[in-house]
């Protein structure tokens, strides 16, 4: 626990000094927060964390330090299923956007861009 309380620490500085500003939200590599992740980032002043995929929409956990909103992650929608190209990427979200659109009630479009990725799938033409 204490290893992570630490890497917490140190990519929050790291991001802060960067910027400028304070991160207020987290995802872990890969998504996969450890049973302590929640409470270490209440703790360190976090509003929320990416690290869930079990719900379709937003929930508020309660912590040790307070609540934390949960934004699902989606390995459906993940940047790593470009593989089959930036056009069938686009695809597969204007198609997801409109299945949101087209549902009742409220929906969330979820995205995840890995940096290495998104800077590929731009310079080959997704954005046009």
């Amino acid at each position: 626990m204490d290893t992570e309380r630490d890497n917490i620490r140190r990519c929050t500085d790291v991001i802060e000094r960067v910027t400028g500003v304070r991160p207020t939200g987290w995802t872990s590599p890969r998504a996969t927060g450890s049973k302590h992740t929640c409470d270490l980032l209440t703790q360190a002043g976090y509003r929320w964390t990416g690290d869930h995929n079990d719900r379709d929409l937003p929930q508020v956990l309660p912590t040790a330090h307070g609540p934390l909103v949960s934004l699902m992650h989606s390995d459906h929608s993940d940047v790593r299923s470009a593989a089959a190209g930036p056009y069938a990427y686009r695809d597969l979200h204007r198609v997801l956007l409109d299945h949101l659109r087209a549902a009742p009630g409220p929906g969330v479009f979820h995205l995840t861009v890995h940096a290495h990725v998104g800077h590929v799938l731009t310079y080959q033409g997704v954005t046009r």
